[in-house]
């Protein structure tokens, strides 16, 4: 019921399942999840912690706590989490992926990407870590590796509007190779891309001045 976006019925399932066994620390994490999918935050995260106070290692529970760290502005407390996790699981790729963005909100651009990369070693075939590896990599100039990033998570996710975007944005604002990247533009925008539209009637407008 969480995949399919009924976090309100899922929460009345875990609390029920809750009641027949308060002892489950998966009970409590995926009670967590949906409160966290509901908004309600702060419940989530003291569900998070009943898991945790019942199973310690229980690497998912640490992990959707640094989510919902995330969530609230707590991104060093969110860190924490996600080590917590990756020391009990080395071979969770969505771990990595989180471990990574945090550290990017961090500014420890380097140390994203190393996680990024760890998650790709993992499983190659995950879209948006190899879209966030490429936001990273243009970050610190590394715009071909970039381009080849955001070329991964395409080949991976033809449906990713903004891997699409910034492909597009990249070629155009960087390389200045305009017209390989009108149709990664107009891709984007095709699978509802605001930001696309707005940088196609900018190239238009610019056009149609010269």
């Amino acid at each position: 019921m969480l995949a399919i976006g009924r976090p309100d019925e899922a929460l009345a399932c875990f609390e029920r399942a809750i009641e027949i066994n308060g002892r489950s620390e998966k009970g409590w994490s995926n009670k967590g999840v949906a409160l966290k999918n509901l908004g309600k935050t702060e419940e989530a995260i003291a569900c998070y912690d009943r898991a945790l106070k019942i199973n310690p290692r229980y690497a998912n529970a640490w992990i959707n706590k640094g989510v919902a760290l995330k969530t609230l502005g707590r991104p060093e407390e969110a860190l924490t989490c996600y080590d917590r996790a990756l020391t009990l699981n080395q071979k969770d790729e969505n771990g990595w992926t989180n471990k990574g963005n945090i550290l990017y909100t961090l500014k420890r651009t380097s140390e994203a990407i190393e996680c990024y990369e760890r998650a790709l070693a993992l499983n190659p075939k995950l879209d948006r870590t190899w879209m966030n590896k490429g936001i990273a990599l243009n970050d610190l100039g590394k715009h071909d590796e970039a381009l080849n990033s955001y070329g991964k998570a395409i080949e991976f996710n033809p449906r990713l509007d903004q891997a699409w975007f910034l492909r597009g944005l990249t070629l155009m604002n960087v390389f200045h190779r305009y017209q390989e990247a009108i149709p990664y533009l107009q891709e984007a925008e095709r699978l509802g891309s605001k930001e696309a539209s707005q940088m196609l009637a900018m190239y238009q407008n610019a056009i149609a001045k010269s």
